[in-house]
């Protein structure tokens, strides 16, 4: 999100509260003071300045305590006090709010540390409750696409491969009509080994958006690869085909050549296999891999001279740094950032104003179901 550096009011009064939290857990100390530091950190979101993340994290983190389960009680109660005067004003709030607790859990996702384990639960649980209270009381088409958004940008950075699949299984729930998350869901379950529900997960997405095929080709290859291991191997060379012919991006020709011909050579079909391996070679000729397939293919079909001529170019062929298919593969999909981040981020900024009003505007109606814990 887009911050603005300027000295705003907020900071002398969040000055005040680092002053005191440092010293005292939240048990100690009275509501009105937490809700106080809640708010001046709000401020500074509101604002868009860059501070606010970080001093969102020195607030909750000097409060919650992993050997003092009360601590992140007493925030809680706080921080859902301060969120429902805000949201009694404009409901909109709701978004930027879980922006704000996303980027705290992505900080603890990427520094974790000893003693931080209850304060990242805390802002993972906040950021999602929030998008569930949007979807919920906005009850929109608009409203549903945008928290499945936020729950998917969540999971994106999950670093607990349980809490990830929830995440995605509830993004896909908030909105049915948004595949993405559900091309997360099968990446976390391939990474299991769990293959079956991986292919069923792929297969839903395919339901909810026939368009995705095309919009996202790492889909198709997923979804070939784990039926390969199903042992479905005609449904995944008729998948694979396609994608190691024409290459809709680099990366998943590649990795699609390199899987057909595997597939091809382990079925006895070397001819095919170097078929395959030729094809992609002239698309791709530096690929190491490929040519030691392609010399594999070879000697298994009786060729061995001339797969001996094939490894003796491999001299001149040197590594392919280019070649990251496999750990693209093995890492969740850009798409799933790149889908979040182009709604999230404008969708938050936009509303930082609002924000901004609500919180300017005292003491107002909260909402009914509160935050959950």
């Amino acid at each position: 999100m887009v911050v603005n550096r300027s000295r705003t009011p907020w900071a002398p009064l969040l000055a005040l509260f680092s002053f005191f939290l440092p010293a005292a857990r939240a048990a100690d100390l009275d509501p009105a003071l937490l809700e106080g530091g809640y708010r001046a950190v709000l401020g500074l979101w509101a604002q868009s300045d860059p501070r606010a993340v970080d001093e969102l994290v020195k607030f909750e983190s000097s409060i919650i305590s992993d050997t003092d389960p009360q601590t992140r009680e007493s925030l809680h109660k706080a921080e859902q006090h301060v969120i429902s005067e805000a949201a009694g004003v404009d409901l909109e709030v709701l978004v930027p709010l879980s922006v704000l607790h996303q980027e705290a859990y992505r900080y603890y996702a990427n520094h974790g540390g000893i003693g931080a384990a209850q304060v990242a639960t805390h802002d993972r649980t906040l950021a999602l409750d929030l998008a569930l209270l949007y979807k919920k009381h906005v009850d929109t088409p608009a409203a549903a696409a945008l928290a499945s958004r936020l729950i998917a940008r969540l999971a994106s950075v999950s670093t607990d491969s349980f809490q990830a699949a929830k995440l995605f299984e509830l993004a896909s729930q908030a909105d049915p009509k948004n595949g993405v998350p559900l091309l997360g869901l099968a990446t976390v379950f391939e990474k299991s080994g769990n293959y079956v529900d991986a292919v069923a997960a792929l297969e839903r997405m395919r339901e909810s958006d026939p368009a995705s095929p095309a919009k996202y080709p790492e889909a198709t290859l997923r979804l070939a690869l784990c039926l390969a291991r199903l042992e479905k191997t005609d449904k995944a060379i008729e998948l694979l085909a396609p994608l190691a012919q024409k290459p809709p991006v680099p990366w998943i020709g590649l990795l699609a050549a390199q899987e057909l011909a595997r597939i091809h050579q382990e079925a006895r079909h070397p001819e095919r296999a170097e078929k395959v391996l030729r094809s992609a070679l002239v698309l791709f000729p530096g690929s190491v891999r490929l040519t030691l397939q392609l010399a594999s293919a070879l000697d298994a079909k009786g060729a061995q001279q001339e797969a001996r001529t094939v490894l003796d170019g491999l001299a001149e062929i040197g590594a392919d740094a280019s070649d990251d298919s496999r750990y693209r593969y093995n890492r969740f999909s850009q798409e799933l950032f790149d889908d979040a981040d182009r709604v999230v981020e404008p969708a938050g900024r936009q509303r930082l104003a609002l924000l901004a009003t609500s919180l300017s505007s005292g003491v107002a109606t909260a909402t009914a179901d509160g935050v959950a814990r």
